[in-house]
């Protein structure tokens, strides 16, 4: 027995081409308004942030959660509308902005030319990693590493601390430790080595329970502490609650200060990002940890 394959009416293709017309009707109106409104550039921008997971996580379950509505069948609308709404929200520039703003705005940096000399910082890990050639580089937070340099050079610091040791139960090198990492980044750009001392601790917790350890050796001296802005209000509340008194030395700032354009309306891996980190450092803050 043989089956003839039937060929597709022209209804077939009409109800094909309607539905992913219906698809990509949505992407395509944001590029062509933000065309009309800020040029080429930001179009082809917004184009990609569209395309990117982010943006897809984004877009797609409101298109679905839409089309379902259209044909009435609101159990199947809620879930991916809500879905498409709260990926939105967590992933908008503008929101999580002003949610690192509430954390960093409550420092000021610090300025090199005119701050009193400090016998110490502790530098707090996370500003390194290794790269597949298991070589120490600077992380997104490597502003924290690089200030301390800055500090060194300009005679501004007497000893520096740095932090981290790797996770537990994991099988990571001695490469792989946080404070080795920063300790050899040090080294290389001309700090002395007995004005480097390492601190051990997986957490910030326990690397200020650690820190707590050299009371003796901390008192009388000055001694800051250097971390990015969002992460400083966390720190200082783990320090105070070691009975540490250290100087703020806000680092690494994230809150975009710059103007509003129609593209900070769209979904950003970078603005999820810092979702996540506020949101994390709000965590700690209310369990002190």
């Amino acid at each position: 027995m043989t089956f003839e394959k039937t060929p597709p009416t022209l209804f077939s293709i009409q109800r094909f081409m309607a539905e992913w017309l219906g698809w990509i009707a949505f992407p395509i109106s944001i590029v062509a308004i933000v065309f009309l409104i800020s040029g080429r550039s930001a179009s082809e921008k917004a184009a990609m942030l569209l395309v990117l997971p982010t943006g897809l996580m984004c877009w797609i379950p409101l298109v679905y959660g839409c089309k379902a509505l259209l044909r009435r069948q609101v159990q199947f609308a809620v879930f991916p509308l809500l879905l498409g709404l709260g990926c939105s929200l967590v992933s908008n520039p503008l929101l999580t902005t002003n949610m690192m703003k509430t954390l960093e705005d409550r420092y000021t940096p610090i300025d090199l030319n005119s701050v009193e000399r400090f016998d110490a910082i502790v530098v707090l890990g996370g500003g390194t990693h290794s790269n597949q050639y298991k070589l120490p580089q600077l992380s997104a937070a490597g502003d924290r590493l690089s200030f301390a340099c800055r500090m060194y050079h300009l005679k501004l610091v007497g000893t520096i601390l740095v932090t981290g040791d790797p996770l537990r139960g994991a099988p990571y090198e001695e490469h792989l430790d946080p404070s080795v990492q920063a300790k050899q980044i040090l080294l290389e750009t001309g700090v002395a080595e007995s004005d480097i001392e390492e601190i051990a601790g997986t957490t910030t917790f326990e690397e200020m329970l650690s820190l707590s350890k050299r009371k003796e050796w901390l008192k009388g001296k000055r001694c800051g502490l250097v971390t990015s802005a969002f992460h400083m209000r966390r720190a200082l509340k783990l320090a105070e609650k070691n009975g540490l008194e250290l100087v703020p030395i806000v680092t690494d700032f994230r809150a975009y200060s710059g103007p509003v354009s129609i593209l900070n309306f769209l979904p950003a891996k970078e603005a999820l990002s810092a979702f996540e980190l506020a949101t994390r450092e709000y965590l700690g803050v209310l369990i002190g940890r």
